[in-house]
């Protein structure tokens, strides 16, 4: 008789796995390619034209001055250069409207000990504080002051310097080259 055997089954055993190798070094890349073409011209941008001016004296101007009301300063009779601006006697026109830098300069004496209150006007009224200089005069000194700031300003509007003696009445004098008034347009 026959007889069939079983077959002893295998047995798996898990398999070893030794140290790991050290690892390579990193391969060579790819040289960079050749620049692209260069893309298409932008817009032509614009300038905007310039647009300032100044005046300036040369001539002595004494005022008579009365406590608390502004006087223009009108001695300021010599134009600078100018360009979409109307320089007209002590005052300046603004052609185009933009933000302005907007500067003065005085040289003056008074006859009293005072507060002194120099401005520039825009069509009769004080631009900002920013540009009012309040100053203590002593009697009999001559005083430099100057002050500058930025402004937007309308096509059509009228600048002036002015000067207001806050608490008495006297005569302030502007000895002439040193008192100026000038524009300049930043945007």
């Amino acid at each position: 008789m026959l007889q069939f055997c079983e077959q002893p089954r295998p047995v798996l055993l898990p398999l070893l796995q030794g140290p790991g190798r050290p690892r390579g070094a990193a391969g060579r890349g790819r040289a960079a390619g050749d620049p692209g073409n260069p893309g298409p011209t932008g817009a032509t941008g614009t300038i905007e034209p310039a647009a300032y001016g100044g005046l300036y004296s040369d001539t002595l101007e004494t005022m008579e001055l009365t406590a608390g009301v502004p006087a223009a300063l009108t001695n300021l009779n010599v134009p600078k250069d100018a360009d979409r601006t109307i320089l007209g006697p002590s005052t300046i026109t603004i052609e185009e409207t933009g933000i302005y830098w907007v500067s003065y300069s005085v040289i003056y004496a008074f006859s009293d000990t005072t507060d002194i209150h120099f401005n520039v006007t825009a069509n009769g009224s004080n631009l900002l504080s920013a540009l009012t200089i309040n100053y203590y005069t002593p009697v009999d000194g001559l005083e430099t002051l100057g002050r500058a700031a930025q402004f937007a300003l309308a096509a059509g509007d009228v600048l002036e310097l002015t000067v207001t003696s806050t608490m008495t009445s006297g005569t302030l004098a502007l000895p002439g080259l040193g008192t100026g008034l000038d524009v300049a347009r930043i945007a």
